[in-house]
This record gives C-alpha cells, sequence and structure tokens, in this order.
C-alpha cells in the first residue's frame, strides 16, 4: 500500500490536511479499492502518509463529508459508491479550490444566472415548465439533503438549458458541479427546504407566465438568500469542506 500512496511533506497544518485529502482521493478513485470495501486501518494509512492520525481523520471527514467514504462504528472505514454525475474531477477540485476562488464562483454565478433566467423566461418551452413540476415533486418528497442537492442542481440547469445558449450552458453546468459539494454541506447543515420550496415554486410560476421582470426577482430573492449561507460556510472553514464552521 505504501506503493500506492505518497508521503506527505509536512507544511503548515490546514495544508497538510489537504495533501492528505487529495492523496486519499487519489487512492479511493485508483481502482485498487471498489465501493462497498472497507479501507485499510487508520494506523496504515497514516504510516503510508507519513501523518499522524489526527490529521488523517481530517481528511477521511472530508471524503465522508463528499460522499465517498462511510464510517462504521467499530468496523473502520468503507468506500461508498458514488453518484454517476458526481465527477470525480469535479469532486476534487470544488473540495481544494479555497475559500477566495470558491466565494468568487458564487458571486459569478449569482450574476450568471439572473441573465440567463431573463432569457429563459422568453424561451422556455411548456415540456420544460413541466420537467421544472416535476422536479419540485422531488425536492418536496427529499428525506435528506443528497436528494434535495440532486433536485435542486438539476432544476437549476433546465432553467440553463431553457436560455438556449450553449456557453453559458458550459460555463454553469461546470460552476454548478464545482460548487455541489458546498452547497450539500450547506443544506445539510442549516436550511429550511420548506422555504426553498416557496423560493423554487415562484421561480417557476414566473417561468411559466413568461413574465421576465417576475423570473429575474424570483431567482434574485432566491440566490441571495442561499448563496449568501453558501458564502458565510466557505468563509467560515476557510474553503476547507472537512472544516468546522465557526
Amino acid at each position: 500500500m505504501a506503493g500506492k500512496i505518497k508521503p506527505i511533506e509536512q507544511q503548515r497544518q490546514p495544508s497538510v490536511a489537504v495533501e492528505v485529502t487529495k492523496n486519499l482521493l487519489g487512492f479511493l478513485l485508483s481502482g485498487d479499492i471498489k465501493p462497498g470495501d472497507r479501507l485499510p486501518p487508520e494506523r496504515k494509512l497514516a504510516e503510508a502518509l507519513g501523518v499522524g492520525r489526527t490529521v488523517l481523520r481530517e481528511g477521511l471527514k472530508s471524503l465522508t463529508v463528499l460522499g465517498l467514504v462511510e464510517g462504521r462504528q467499530g468496523d473502520g472505514n468503507y468506500l461508498k459508491a458514488t453518484e454517476s454525475e458526481f465527477l470525480p474531477r469535479a469532486i476534487e477540485w470544488g473540495m481544494l479550490l479555497g475559500a477566495k476562488v470558491t466565494n468568487d464562483l458564487i458571486e459569478s454565478r449569482q450574476v450568471l444566472e439572473l441573465s440567463i433566467v431573463r432569457l429563459a423566461a422568453e424561451r422556455i418551452t411548456d415540456k420544460e415548465i413541466r420537467k421544472l413540476d416535476e422536479l419540485m415533486d422531488k425536492m418536496r418528497d427529499a428525506d435528506d439533503a443528497a436528494k434535495f442537492a440532486r433536485a435542486d442542481v438539476a432544476f437549476h440547469l433546465v432553467i440553463v438549458k431553457a436560455a438556449r445558449n450553449e456557453t453559458l450552458l458550459q460555463i454553469m453546468n461546470n460552476m454548478l458541479s464545482l460548487l455541489k459539494v458546498w452547497t450539500r454541506r450547506v443544506l445539510a447543515e442549516e436550511v429550511d427546504f420548506d422555504e426553498l420550496i416557496d423560493q423554487h415554486s415562484g421561480i417557476v410560476e414566473a417561468l411559466r407566465a413568461h413574465d421576465q421582470d417576475r423570473a429575474v426577482s424570483a431567482m434574485q430573492a432566491h440566490l441571495e438568500s442561499v448563496l449568501s449561507k453558501l458564502q458565510q460556510t466557505v468563509s467560515s472553514t476557510g474553503g476547507n469542506i472537512g472544516g468546522q464552521a465557526n
């Protein structure tokens, strides 16, 4: 196993924790360990990485937040099956971009999505409206943050596609993938699902009426609410997905 995981060069503690997470992520995605397999014992992982078990556990915690690792009391850590759309590269970069770049992405999303929803209000089809209604039902039925986050991302991508602009679609698709880790964390910690459902409903009704100004207003209210929480979480953890919010 030592040949699969490279020892970490000792740096400041936060940097070491990030490097541990990156190295563990590479190990998990290498194909040498399959979903459902138990990871090597923490002692062996720590020795292979050349770090203490406290730092190792920070890395494992980050991967647990991502949904890649499951810790079982008294039975070690296991690799979980991941969602097909949760691309490994998006996971890696979304987790490791750092607070400054992540906050820049959040700000950019807010600017772009207001323009996108204005275009979508003019161009959206009845079929796409029905898809938004279906995703609203999935949000109402969601019993955990992961399910709600999947429906939420799909909801926003339908709106982006309805804008009929391939460049905006590519930009937003990448942006939503990079922010997905943080979105899920915020949803898991403190967000009122009922409030979010009401906000999404307002967006759908404005789009159904092809009312551009109303759609922009509804989207702006939604983004200001959610993205402010997202920024607070990113800043309070220093951009470390496994970190504790202040």
